[in-house]
C-alpha cells in the first residue's frame, strides 16, 4: 500500500461528515472505513498523533499525488507519470488525444515545479530503461526537458503544460524511425531521410487530424527544427517562436541521451555544453545550462577520495553538488550508498564520469536518493 500520514490529507476531512477514504493503523489494518465520520477536532488530532495513515491511491488524483506524496515516494510517482505518458504515445491513434495528453502531463508539470532535482535525476537515469521504444523514450525525455526550461523561465502553468505536450508530440510522425539504423538500400535510406526532413510538417498535420487546435502548440511543432539564422528545416525560416526554440533544445538533449552510455564516453555536462554551442548561447540554451548545472542530478562523478558517486541534488554552488558514494576507489559497489559532503576537500568532485565506465543500476540509483 502506498500510504502517507493522515495529516497529509487533513484538508479533505470535514468534521462530523463521512470520511471520503479509509483510515489505516500503522500496521496497515483498517481502522476507520470510508463513510464513517470524524466527530471532533480532538478526535482528528488524536488520530494524527497515533500516526494513522491513508492509502494515497484512494484519496488523491494524479496531480494531488504529485503535489502531496511524501518525498520518499517521488521516484515511484515519477516513474508512474512517465509510464502514463508512454502509454498515451503508444496509443496515440486511439482518439481523444488532447484529453489524454492533458491527463498524462499535468502531474509532470506538478512534479517539476515541486522538485526539479528529482526531475533531472529521473531524466538521466531513465535512459537506461530498455523496455521503452527509443522514439517514445526520446519523446518523454524531450517533454521533461521542455518543462524544466519553461519552469526555469517562470512560464505560467498553462504555458508550461503546452510546452510539455508540444515536446511530447513534436516527433509523433517519426517515432518508429528515431533511433533505428540506416536502411539497407540507397533508395530506402533516401525515403527515410525524406521522412525525417518532412516530419515537422507531418507531425503538425497528424495533430490537426487528431483534433488539436491550439495554434501555438501546432506552430511550435512545425517550427521546432527551424533556426534563427535560416539554417534549419523544413522551410529555412528565420523567425522562430519561443516555444519552438525550447522544443529544439529538448529534442537535442533527448536525441543525445543514448550517447551518454556510448563508447565515445560523453558525459551530461559535455552534452549540455554541445547544445549550448549549437544554440549559440540563446536564452533557452542558457536556461537549460542553469537548470542542469555542471554536475546535474543523475550524473556519475569521481571524488577526491577515489570513490564513485551519484549526484542526487544540486548543492549550494555549482561545484558542490549533493552526492552519494556508490562505489569505492576500486569501483566495487557499496552495499549501501553513503552521503559525501563535496564541500570538503577530501570529497570534492574531480570530474564527471561517463556512464559507459560506471552506470549505476536502478537499485543503486534509488538507494542513492534515500542516502542523502
Amino acid at each position: 500500500m502506498r500510504s502517507a500520514p493522515l495529516a497529509t490529507v487533513r484538508h479533505r476531512i470535514v468534521l462530523g461528515r463521512p470520511l471520503p477514504f479509509n483510515v489505516y493503523a500503522v500496521d496497515d489494518s483498517l481502522l476507520l472505513a470510508r463513510g464513517l465520520p470524524v466527530d471532533s477536532q480532538e478526535h482528528l488530532e488524536a488520530l494524527i498523533a497515533r500516526g494513522v495513515r491513508v492509502n494515497l491511491d484512494e484519496v488523491l488524483d494524479p496531480v494531488d499525488l504529485a503535489r502531496r506524496a511524501p518525498a520518499e515516494m517521488l521516484p515511484r510517482v515519477w516513474q508512474e507519470v512517465q509510464d502514463q505518458m508512454v502509454g498515451v504515445m503508444r496509443q496515440r491513434d486511439a482518439g481523444d488525444l488532447e484529453a489524454r495528453l492533458q491527463q498524462a502531463t499535468a502531474p509532470l508539470a506538478t512534479l517539476i515545479k515541486r522538485d526539479p532535482d528529482v526531475a533531472i535525476f529521473q531524466l538521466l537515469v531513465e535512459q537506461q530503461d530498455e523496455r521503452r521504444e527509443q522514439g517514445i523514450r526520446q519523446a518523454t525525455q524531450a517533454a521533461v526537458v521542455a518543462a524544466l526550461i519553461a519552469n526555469r523561465l517562470n512560464w505560467t502553468t498553462s504555458d508550461l503544460a503546452r510546452a510539455t505536450k508540444a515536446a511530447l508530440t513534436m516527433n509523433i510522425s517519426v517515432l518508429e524511425l528515431l533511433g533505428t539504423p540506416g536502411a539497407a538500400s540507397r533508395e530506402a535510406e533516401g525515403e527515410r531521410r525524406e521522412a525525417l526532413l518532412a516530419h515537422p510538417l507531418r507531425s503538425k498535420e497528424m495533430l490537426e487530424a487528431a483534433g488539436i487546435t491550439d495554434r501555438d502548440w501546432l506552430l511550435a511543432v512545425e517550427h521546432h527544427h527551424e533556426r534563427e539564422d535560416g539554417s534549419g528545416y523544413p522551410r529555412g525560416l528565420r523567425e522562430v517562436g519561443e516555444l519552438a526554440s525550447i522544443l529544439r533544445c529538448g529534442d537535442a538533449l533527448a536525441s543525445g541521451m543514448d550517447e551518454l552510455r556510448g563508447k565515445d564516453r560523453l558525459t551530461p555536462n559535455h552534452l549540455i555544453r554541445r547544445i549550448y554551442l549549437e544554440e549559440r548561447g540563446n536564452l533557452y540554451a542558457r536556461a537549460l545550462v542553469k537548470e542542469m548545472g555542471i554536475y546535474p542530478p543523475g550524473c556519475v562523478v569521481a571524488l577526491a577520495s577515489g570513490e564513485v558517486a551519484l549526484v542526487v541534488k544540486r548543492g549550494l554552488s555549482i561545484t558542490t553538488p549533493i552526492v552519494a558514494a556508490v562505489a569505492n576507489r576500486f569501483r566495487r559497489p557499496y552495499n549501501h550508498p553513503v552521503h559525501r559532503d563535496t564541500a570538503k576537500p577530501g570529497f570534492r568532485v574531480l570530474t564527471a564520469l561517463p556512464a559507459y565506465d560506471f552506470a549505476p543500476t536502478p537499485t543503486q540509483a534509488l538507494m542513492a536518493l534515500h542516502a542523502v
